[in-house]
C-alpha cells in the first residue's frame, strides 16, 4: 500500500468495556451514531478526516480513512476493536477488515455491501459548492439552493446539519465537501479486491426497504465475508439505526456477545 499522510482524528468516547469503533456516512459525524453508546461496551465515535471536528485532508481515499483509524487505535493503546460501520463509514471498515483484520474482532456492516456502487454524491457536492460561492446569510436560502437538486427534505435537513456559523458570523460548511468531490469517484468501486476474503466473524444488517441493499447481494457477501450473518430488518431504508433503533441495537449487541 501506498505511503499515506494520517491525521488525528476528533471522537467522542462512552462507557466502559470492549472497545467498539462506529463509522458514520458521507456528510456525517459521530453524533450520528450516538444511539450505540447505550451499548455495554467503550464506544468510540470518531470524526472521519474531512467531516466534523477532524482535520481535512486532500486526501479521502478508503486507504486514508483507514490509515488514520490505526493512527487512533494506536494513539489509544487498543490492540484490537469491534468495528461497525454505516454507509460510507461501512465501505470504510470494510476495506479496514480485508486489509488490517488483525486489528479486528467482530465486523458490523450497516446497509452497504461488497460491490460497485454508481457514484451518488456529486450532485449534493456541487450544490454545497452553489450554496459556498453564494454567501448565504440563513439556512433558508442554503435550503432554497439544495432544493434545486435534493427533492427530498430530511436528506436537505441531513445536509444542512454541516452548515454552521463561522466565529465571523457567515455559514460554513464543516465537511470538506472539495476535497470528498475529488475522491468520490473511487468510492463507487468494491472496497474488496476480487482475491480478498475476509474470515473474521460479524454481520452484515440492512434496512429492506433500503435501495442500497437487497437480497441480490446476499452472494457477494458471503463470497467476501463467510462468516458474517446477513440480517434485513423489516420496514427500515438506508438509515436502519434511525428507522428502528431498539431492534437495531438489539441486534448489534447480540452479534457482538455471541462467542
Amino acid at each position: 500500500m501506498r505511503g499515506i499522510e494520517s491525521v488525528s482524528l476528533h471522537t467522542q468516547v462512552f462507557g466502559d468495556g470492549e472497545p467498539l469503533l462506529a463509522l458514520h456516512g458521507v456528510l456525517g459525524s459521530s453524533d450520528n451514531l450516538r444511539l450505540i453508546k447505550q451499548l455495554p461496551y467503550q464506544v468510540h465515535l470518531p470524526d472521519l478526516r474531512n467531516h466534523g471536528d477532524s482535520p481535512n485532508h486532500a486526501d479521502a481515499s478508503f486507504l486514508a480513512m483507514s490509515q488514520d483509524l490505526i493512527r487512533y487505535l494506536d494513539e489509544n493503546n487498543i490492540e484490537s476493536t469491534h468495528l461497525l460501520g454505516h454507509s460510507m463509514g461501512a465501505r470504510v471498515a470494510m476495506f479496514m477488515a480485508m486489509n488490517f483484520p488483525d486489528r479486528i474482532k467482530k465486523l458490523i456492516v450497516v446497509d452497504m455491501a461488497p460491490r460497485d456502487y454508481p457514484a451518488l454524491q456529486k450532485p449534493i457536492f456541487d450544490l454545497m459548492e452553489k450554496v459556498e460561492l453564494a454567501k448565504v446569510s440563513s439556512r433558508q436560502q442554503a435550503e432554497k439552493i439544495l432544493s434545486e437538486g435534493i427533492a427530498d427534505p430530511s436528506i436537505r435537513q441531513f445536509v444542512l446539519k454541516s452548515l454552521q456559523r463561522s466565529p465571523q458570523g457567515d455559514f460554513v460548511w464543516k465537511v470538506a465537501w472539495n476535497y470528498l468531490r475529488e475522491d468520490y469517484p473511487s468510492w463507487g468501486n468494491n472496497p474488496v479486491s476480487e482475491s480478498q476474503c475476509y474470515v473474521g466473524l460479524g454481520a452484515f444488517i440492512y434496512g429492506m426497504d433500503s435501495e442500497f441493499v437487497s437480497i441480490d447481494d446476499h452472494p457477494s457477501m458471503h463470497r467476501y465475508f463467510p462468516n458474517l450473518d446477513i440480517i434485513g430488518i423489516e420496514g427500515a431504508g438506508h438509515w436502519v439505526h434511525a428507522d428502528h433503533p431498539k431492534i437495531f441495537l438489539q441486534e448489534v449487541e447480540r452479534i457482538l456477545s455471541t462467542s
